[in-house]
């Protein structure tokens, strides 16, 4: 009759427990760290296109001030050109 087999002590399975622990924590930190950099970036398209919108709209608004002034600056030409000329 054979001798019956080893057992195997918390000793021999601590190790393999201890790695697959380990693993499982390192996943998890991955994954939830993944998660908030998605949220991070999200975050900030969300601003980019907002400050892009903006500078569009200021861009068009100095278009319309820079129309506005060149109808003054004419004006003014011609306001200065109807002046009597003093010898």
């Amino acid at each position: 009759m054979a001798p019956p087999a080893p057992r195997a002590g918390w000793h021999t399975l601590a190790p393999v427990i201890l790695s697959v622990m380990t693993f499982l924590v390192t996943l998890a930190t991955i994954v939830f760290y993944g998660g908030q950099m998605t949220q991070r970036i999200g975050e900030t398209e969300r601003r980019v296109v907002q400050l892009e919108q903006r500078a569009d709209r200021r861009d068009g608004e100095l278009q319309d001030l820079g129309r506005q002034l060149a109808r003054v600056d004419a004006k003014l030409d011609l306001l200065i050109d109807r002046l009597p000329k003093h010898p």
